[in-house]
């Protein structure tokens, strides 16, 4: 009779072990078969709010391959008010004319828009536009288009590709061209932490390098930087991206290029860093990047310049008078950091790169 009894309890266990075996074996195949396909681009009209997080933030390029793990949850907001991520048709935006060939701009809210098409095999790129202040650059790829996949596309599959085509910006007296290659990669999946309460499996990340490379009259060599990180929640038929870390720097006559970053968030982050509203007007922080010294000019009234870690750390301050005013940074540790520039009960705050 025992031997009966443990005959039924080992039956038993082996029974839990197959479904075991069988759920994991469906979770991991799941996870597995997540790629990129034409069917899984978001549409048009597709939107969803993103908090921008500190400039600070890592790129984990380094961070790659399956079962890997990325935690953005110590990081903290710029702002509450969220930019929008959004796709929209490229006829409705101010650079219809020179994009009429593309289907979908998919557009990040003062930062960047890009122009893309797609058939069952490819997704390509006729350019796109960066804004940087009041400054705008498009790159008009509409002649020798940029390839950003080849579909289907997952884990580990990648591409590389040369474009073309013309630059017309407001940092140069005419438009000239420019030609350039991209790689594009499926680099890593895994599990993305977004805060200390969101927490996102099964995450696959899509990375985008490139560069554009011309030759301008007066100004010299130029170069346009960009890479771009894009995780995505495919298992959850989300086809819109959690989180975003993209940035673009140009680069003139081979110094260090000027960077601006947006890293977002689909979910709001923990905490944010403290920036006053009321801003002062017509205040001009230069060099940035820099090296030496941070020079602020348009002062109406005597200020206090305060310069703060992503920590909220004060590294260095300074009381100057109207005008012209400077700050030696020499001593500072290269990083990201926040110049807080008060006068009259006002602030204004600039993002600084110190090297």
């Amino acid at each position: 009779m025992a031997v009966f009894f443990v005959s039924l309890k080992t039956l038993k266990n082996m029974n839990n072990m197959k479904k075991n075996l069988l759920i994991a074996s469906l979770l991991l195949s799941g996870a597995a078969s997540a790629q990129f396909t034409q069917a899984n681009e978001p549409a048009i009209g597709a939107s969803q709010a993103m908090y921008e997080l500190e400039e600070t933030a890592d790129p984990y390029a380094g961070i790659t391959g399956a079962g890997v793990t990325w935690d953005y949850s110590s990081y903290f907001g710029m702002d509450n008010s969220p930019r929008t991520f959004s796709i929209i048709d490229p006829a409705t935006t101010p650079h219809a004319a020179t994009f009429s060939t593309s289907t979908k701009a998919i557009s990040i809210e003062g930062f960047i828009t890009t122009f893309i098409s797609s058939d069952a095999s490819t997704r390509i790129s006729q350019g796109f536009a960066y804004v940087d202040g009041t400054d705008t650059t498009v790159v008009d790829l509409s002649s020798n288009t940029e390839l950003l996949m080849n579909y289907p596309m997952a884990l580990s599959n990648s591409l590389v590709d040369t474009y073309g085509g013309d630059v017309n910006t407001t940092l140069a007296p005419t438009p000239f061209t420019c030609t350039g290659n991209d790689v594009a990669t499926v680099d890593g999946s895994g599990t993305l932490i977004l805060n200390s309460s969101t927490t996102i499996s099964n995450v696959l990340r899509y990375h985008l390098a490139d560069t554009a490379n011309a030759t301008v009259p007066i100004i010299g060599e130029v170069q346009i930087i960009r890479s771009q990180y894009e995780y995505y929640d495919l298992g959850n038929n989300s086809n819109m991206p959690v989180f975003i870390y993209s940035s673009l720097g140009i680069s003139i006559g081979g110094n260090p290029p000027t960077e601006t970053f947006a890293v977002l968030s689909s979910v709001a982050p923990d905490g944010f860093l403290g920036v006053n509203t009321e801003e002062l007007a017509g205040i001009s922080v230069y060099p940035n990047p820099a090296t030496e010294t941070i020079s602020v000019d348009g002062l109406t009234a005597d200020a206090q310049l305060t310069l703060v870690d992503a920590q909220g750390k004060t590294v260095a301050s300074k009381a100057v008078e109207a005008g012209f005013a400077s700050m030696n940074v020499d001593a500072v540790t290269a990083g990201v950091y926040f110049l807080h520039v008060t006068s009259n009960e006002l602030t204004t705050v600039e993002r600084v790169v110190i090297r």
